[in-house]
């Protein structure tokens, strides 16, 4: 039974337009004035070619589910687990990751090719675990995405872990990255108060957050769920989602595969400035509370991907930047594909020096 609301969640909009195929067929045969009834012939063909495209773009993109914040907990856990990640290609050349059972799975897909697997050891409220001194007299927070907490690479490969290296594993080094979410989510996690109850109360000295282009688009992503979408705040103990232009269409049509192929992107690319504006704002929100709440301070680090607008913009804040080299560009399995180790070792380096080295 779930597994049927599952698949008709997944095609809710194919099945909507068979409904109403059906809805017409019926009038049609029950109408007897010639013009209704080819009226209802017509739209019955309508939708019917409706509900074969949506069935038919199914397989070319991405399903939505809607992401449940009422799951998010903010809890501290020393509990961990291995999780085992695979990366595949694809008959189609496109790269994707799965996890543990679903592995073998797709090994047994003639089509895919494995490209390796990597360890994550996961705390079990979601974080990563990173090699560090618990008791630290300081504590440095990292927050951001998948580059962060650091898809596709083991434990020891991280730009978290690569920082707590040099710090010879004396500081504690929390790695609160979460996959697919960006500034929404960050500044979440600094609203719920988790930090001092995981960073065990000892003095937060210094925020660092990864900020990637997909960064713009990904607090107002209301299609794709919990994969990369980022529209939902914590605040004041209650989470909301955050107003935006062409929510309440966005969120009607979301499971529609018809209109996030055609209709989405040219309705998204009038909205650009607002969306790459909000980024900068909410990096300057982040920046107030971590002043305020935590008496710290947040570095942003860059990567090579932005315009010159956008970069223009940024620099008129008073937020400390630093802006990765444009040579992590030509890296093989470069950082479209997510920091391989070595462009992980060379950001910690390249932090390092900016906030801990040079303060020193």
């Amino acid at each position: 039974m779930v597994n049927i609301l599952e698949h008709i969640a997944v095609h809710e909009f194919a099945y909507l337009f068979l409904l109403c195929g059906f809805f017409c067929l019926t009038a049609a045969l029950f109408i007897k004035e010639i013009l209704f009834k080819t009226a209802c012939i017509v739209l019955f063909s309508v939708f019917i070619a409706l509900s074969i495209a949506e069935f038919s773009l199914y397989y070319s993109m991405r399903p939505v589910f809607t992401e449940s914040v009422k799951n998010i907990k903010f809890e501290p856990d020393n509990k961990k687990e291995i999780v085992k990640c695979a990366r595949f290609v694809d008959k189609n050349k496109r790269d994707f990751f799965c996890f543990n059972e679903n592995i073998d799975y797709e090994l047994k897909n003639a089509g895919n090719k494995l490209l390796g697997i990597a360890e994550y050891t996961l705390f079990t409220n979601g974080f990563r675990h990173t090699r560090c001194d618990t008791k630290g007299l300081k504590t440095y927070i990292f927050l951001g995405c998948s580059f962060t907490f650091g898809e596709f690479v083991n434990d020891d490969e991280t730009l978290p872990y690569n920082f707590s290296k040099l710090m010879n594993f004396e500081a504690n080094v929390l790695n609160l990255g979460v996959r697919g979410k960006g500034t929404n989510r960050a500044l979440s996690i600094l609203n719920s108060g988790i930090i001092n109850k995981i960073g065990n109360n000892t003095k937060a000295e210094h925020f660092i957050f990864s900020l990637i282009g997909d960064g713009i688009r990904r607090n107002f992503r209301l299609t794709e769920g919990d994969s990369s979408g980022d529209n939902w705040l914590y605040k004041n103990e209650k989470w909301s989602r955050v107003p935006q232009p062409l929510g309440m269409i966005k969120l009607i049509f979301a499971r529609s595969y018809i209109f996030r192929r055609i209709f989405l992107e040219p309705l998204e690319s009038k909205y650009v400035d607002f969306y790459a504006y909000y980024l900068i704002d909410s990096l300057v929100e982040m920046d107030r509370v971590i002043k305020d709440k935590y008496n710290s301070k947040l570095t942003v680090i860059i990567w090579p991907e932005f315009g010159g607008k956008f970069i223009r913009k940024i620099r008129e804040t008073n937020l400390d930047l630093i802006f990765l080299p444009e040579e992590f560009r030509k890296y093989e399995n470069g950082y479209y594909n997510h920091p391989n180790p070595k462009m992980n070792e060379e950001t910690a380096e390249i932090l390092y020096n900016h906030i801990v080295a040079n303060k020193n």
